[in-house]
């Protein structure tokens, strides 16, 4: 009697654990909405020049920057292997974005152009893994950069198990996959970046540059901490069951944290406050720090085999400290922290 017992015990165990994979067979289709914000503001600032404070100029808390981001596409599998997908076509039904600064009173919005929006790729998996992008539908953007780092898979599957996982179990998605899932991976191609603006001062963004450079991609500016962080997750699946979108999923808990010092940024040259103080304009960058905690959730369908809904949203800061060489040899060093908050939505439907 006791070798039927653990038999049925190692059953139930093993019918415990749950796959959380994907099915990507072949004519099966996914609509992909994504949405995501980025605002941030300087809650403190200090200016001294030889050490010593100056009064009255370091009050820089009206300094905010926002950016947006919002994709729909629809991917249509054309052929499939393994569960994986060989072939398929990726209609860009939306892409948009934009960069709002506001500074002592003043407040600038630049609207992005993405040239995949209304664009239909056609995406092969080669024999070694590597994937082609070619448009089949609408007019070839001019630069081939946007054509590249295309995936066939969707971008949340980089947060799932590599093997089925029983109730309460973790997994810790690696940095890249961090990176893949909030879709910092694709914004060079999605969001690339518009051309300078001749004369554009720094503003309020702390990444984007003067001297006639951009602030628009998510890649420069505040979106600059999300992309070089050093991305530490934990994904847990619950014992929670919901419904989301019509759909029953099971819910894995998302933690994502980052905290460290971000590299320097290309020389550039100084903005308006430099030179209102009439100081060269090229600062000497001293340290960035940061910290990030975002929490969500991920649906899963274990009935469809996909990914249903995400969910994140939480704090980050940073503390930057920088000097310029003054009048008559004398050293300023300014210190500013900002914080604010990231969130975004993905959901996938079928079409």
């Amino acid at each position: 009697m006791i070798k039927p017992i653990l038999l049925l015990s190692f059953a139930a165990i093993f019918a415990a654990d749950t796959q959380l994979a994907t099915d990507y067979s072949a004519e099966k289709a996914f609509k992909v909405e994504m949405a995501s914000t980025i605002a941030m503001r300087t809650t403190s600032s200090s200016i001294e020049v030889d050490g010593e404070p100056v009064e009255g100029r370091g009050g820089m808390g009206d300094m905010a920057s926002s950016q947006t981001r919002k994709a729909e596409f629809i991917d249509k599998i054309v052929s499939a292997k393994d569960g994986k997908a060989t072939s398929l076509t990726r209609e860009f039904a939306t892409l948009a974005g934009a960069t709002t600064s506001s500074f002592g009173g003043e407040e600038n919005t630049r609207e992005l152009d993405p040239p995949l929006s209304g664009i239909t790729l056609s995406l092969e998996r080669a024999e070694n893994g590597d994937v082609e992008a070619k448009v089949v539908e609408g007019t070839a953007p001019a630069d081939d950069a946007v054509l590249q780092g295309h995936r066939m898979d969707l971008a949340l599957d980089a947060l799932l198990p590599e093997e089925a996982v029983a109730d309460g179990a973790s997994w810790e998605p690696s940095k890249e996959a961090v990176r893949r899932a909030l879709m910092l991976d694709m914004e060079k191609a999605l969001f690339p970046r518009p051309a300078p603006v001749e004369g554009e001062g720094r503003g309020a963004g702390g990444g984007g540059g003067g001297g006639g450079r951009s602030r628009g991609g998510m890649g420069g500016g505040d979106g600059r901490l999300l992309d070089l962080a050093e991305w530490e997750a934990k994904a847990t699946l619950t014992e929670e069951s919901a419904e989301k979108d019509g759909v029953t999923c099971r819910v894995i808990a998302i933690e994502l944290k980052a905290t460290g010092d971000l590299p320097e940024p290309e020389a550039r040259a100084g903005g308006r406050r430099g030179q209102a103080f009439g100081l060269p304009s090229e600062p000497a960058f001293l340290g960035t720090s940061y910290k990030i905690e975002l929490e969500g959730k991920l649906y899963f369908s274990t009935a469809d085999k996909r990914p249903v809904a995400f969910e994140i949203e939480g704090n980050l800061s940073q503390e930057t400290d920088t000097e310029r060489p003054g009048r008559d040899g004398a050293t300023m060093r300014i210190r500013s922290t900002r914080e604010g908050t990231y969130k975004q939505t993905v959901s996938i439907s079928r079409p």
